[in-house]
């Protein structure tokens, strides 16, 4: 398999305030294509220098320049393009749980990728989104029509044969700010609505949401509320995601992150959690939770969803204290989770509940949907039901007796797997995560530091809430990708959407890294996706946006867009090549650093050293033998050191 994305173009008649400093030309990240002389793009034949050179499935592009270059501007307007087709696909599927998508006016620009050796287009021009596919006819989809209403079957078939899913993470903080896109005219599209901009609204913020079920084919992370970024709920989802990760890593017996190797994970019940989440549901009083006794005869949703999973009145007693209080929160979960999700995923768009909250009296109608959700939801393997099969694996395990003598306040990861039937040595990442226990039990990783990833240099193990920023920052950014990843290829189904060309973009990556960590980034990066055999089932293109030398020195230049001022800089090839390069070379062809390499403070110091000591007089307010002499001996540049300390000694004498 084959992806990659080559080039994007912004079109004459964009909207100024969507291209900002950007041109209207073409801006090209492969040199698997070329733009012809009827200024169009065409692949170039025979090319075969980049294939396969980070392995099978797998390409590695770069968009380095300089501070207010366009960078950021440029992958807007792909998000831009990615959002508009999906407002379009969508038309008509709304669910409840998900976010709505509204429609950018003014946008006219397009994306083209390589699928296979065959030149796929996305073209967006103001009110047509056309799919350009090789040897068939383009799809043109028209936004305002009151026709236009893509089914569901054709939409799980574009995904499947020419779209891509988009993850993007980027965690500087002026990234993603709500305001600057306010002035954006959007549009909400309905079946039956006039051409109509909705005020106040960002569209930029419903691409933080994966409450769709991954229909649309971009998320934005981390999650950001008008700009902010939670960094206690960022901290809370990645423990989630970074546990199968170490867990899968120490049965591989492989690092995760360098120097650090699991040591155990520890759990704890968090008596409020599932509380909490119920309660999202404005219509459920505390009591109901409280008093919360099982009845057989399954009058209300919460006790129907429970028998028709199996459950007993014999087996699920929760008048008691102790186990018995957490056996509650696992079935009042298990009965969340099933609403939560037959309300997110299109699978269910025609097995609608008419009410949805837990205690009502179920409706005449819902029992026959109630049985075939449940049906569907107990055969799935995909990650839509893996925390429902996680709080089933507990459920039963408390039925069996397994948990009689257990202390569920404070166990590991392996005393729990033993108990619910996993193995606790298992290599298949959906089985550890199947396994994992039920999130409404707060998970702490605890961690060996190695030196030189051989000689344990800690008596006690370290929590990784004890890491640096930087390591954690690490962290963070490869479970997120991998959590989506693994996500999105559980999904086997034929009536849900499906995407096997991932789109990964890393914005600004070296945030927080040491140059180490920058060194190793890309090389650790595409070992990962190979140990998971993720480069099996998908092809992945990834898009790194860096001021890193380190980084670039892993990417050719026939993969790497330079932009200067809004617009793609012509450069000789022989001449700017950062891949195994030194890094000042680097610097200096790649980053655009003109002006040399050391601080402009000691830089400027120097010139007027050397015009003090070039001129007429030996004295100025600045300077004179002595000062000259100390500063002289203070730089660490060895030869600069010597050519000054000469030049002075002759000029002085």
């Amino acid at each position: 398999m084959d992806f990659i994305i080559t080039a994007i173009r912004i079109c004459e008649r964009c909207e100024p305030n969507l291209k900002k400093g950007l041109k209207d030309e073409w801006y090209l990240l492969s040199n698997r294509v070329h733009v012809t002389s009827q200024n169009k793009l065409e692949l170039v034949k025979g090319y075969t220098y980049t294939n396969n050179l980070w392995g099978k499935g797998i390409n590695i592009s770069a968009i380095v320049g300089s501070n207010g270059s366009g960078k950021s501007s440029l992958l807007e307007i792909l998000y831009r393009i990615i959002n508009n087709l999906s407002a379009i696909l969508q038309k008509g599927k709304q669910r409840k749980a998900a976010e709505t998508l509204y429609y950018i006016n003014g946008l006219c620009a397009d994306v083209y990728y390589i699928v296979d050796d065959q030149l796929f287009c996305i073209s967006c021009q103001n009110d047509r989104v056309s799919l350009l596919i090789p040897n068939t006819q383009s799809i043109v989809l028209y936004p305002f029509e009151k026709n236009t209403i893509v089914p569901m079957k054709d939409f799980i078939e574009y995904a499947r044969n020419c779209l891509f899913y988009t993850i993007v993470t980027n965690y500087s903080l002026q990234a993603f700010i709500s305001q600057d896109f306010e002035e954006e005219k959007v549009f909400l599209l309905k079946e039956r609505e006039n051409k109509l901009p909705k005020e106040g609204v960002i569209w930029l913020n419903s691409l933080f949401h994966k409450n769709d079920g991954y229909m649309v084919p971009i998320v934005l992370n981390p999650f950001r509320h008008e700009g902010i970024i939670d960094m206690k709920r960022e901290h809370h989802l990645s423990i989630y995601r970074l546990s199968s990760c170490f867990i899968h890593a120490r049965n591989t017996k492989h690092n995760f992150i360098t120097k650090y190797k699991l040591h155990q994970i520890l759990y704890r019940y968090n008596e409020i959690y599932v509380k909490d989440k119920i309660q999202k549901d404005k219509t459920i009083p505390n009591k109901f939770i409280w008093e919360y006794v099982f009845d057989a005869n399954g009058s209300r949703y919460v006790d129907r969803i429970l028998i028709l999973y199996g459950f007993t009145a014999g087996q699920l007693n929760f008048k008691s204290n102790g186990i018995n209080r957490i056996l509650k929160d696992a079935a009042l979960y298990l009965v969340h989770k099933t609403l939560d999700v037959a309300s997110k995923y299109p699978i269910f768009n025609d097995k609608n509940i008419k009410k949805c909250s837990m205690f009502e009296e179920v409706q005449e109608n819902d029992n026959k949907v109630l049985e075939d959700i449940i049906s569907f939801l107990r055969k799935d393997k995909s990650h839509i039901t893996v925390k429902i099969r996680q709080v089933l694996h507990f459920l039963r395990a408390y039925v069996k007796g397994n948990f009689n003598n257990f202390n569920c306040l404070n166990f590991t990861f392996d005393e729990y797997v033993e108990l619910v039937g996993g193995n606790t040595k298992s290599t298949k990442m959906s089985e550890i995560q199947e396994f994992l226990p039920p999130t409404f039990f707060n998970a702490n990783i605890l961690l060996d530091h190695f030196k030189n990833n051989k000689e344990k240099d800690n008596t006690n193990p370290i929590s990784i809430d004890r890491l640096s920023a930087g390591e954690r920052q690490y962290l963070y950014t490869f479970s997120t990708y991998i959590y989506h990843v693994l996500n999105l290829l559980s999904i086997q189904s034929s009536s849900n959407v499906k995407y096997r060309r991932f789109n990964l973009i890393l914005d600004e990556v070296e945030i927080c890294f040491h140059p180490e960590y920058q060194r190793c980034f890309v090389f650790e990066f595409v070992e990962f996706i190979k140990r998971l055999h993720l480069n099996t089932y998908a092809c992945f293109n990834i898009i790194i946006v860096t001021h890193s030398p380190f980084v670039l020195s892993d990417i050719p230049s026939e993969n790497i867009l330079w932009l200067k001022e809004g617009k793609q800089d012509n450069y000789d090839i022989n001449k700017r090549n950062p891949f195994a390069a030194n890094v000042n070379d680097i610097l200096r062809n790649s980053f655009f650093l003109e002006k040399g390499f050391i601080g402009e403070f000691t830089k400027r110091k120097i010139l007027s050293l050397i015009k003090f000591i070039t001129g007429k007089s030996h004295k100025t307010k600045e300077w004179d033998k002595k000062k000259a002499q100390h500063f002289i001996s203070l730089i660490g540049e060895p030869i600069l050191k010597e050519k000054l300390n000469n030049l002075l000694e002759s000029k002085l004498q």
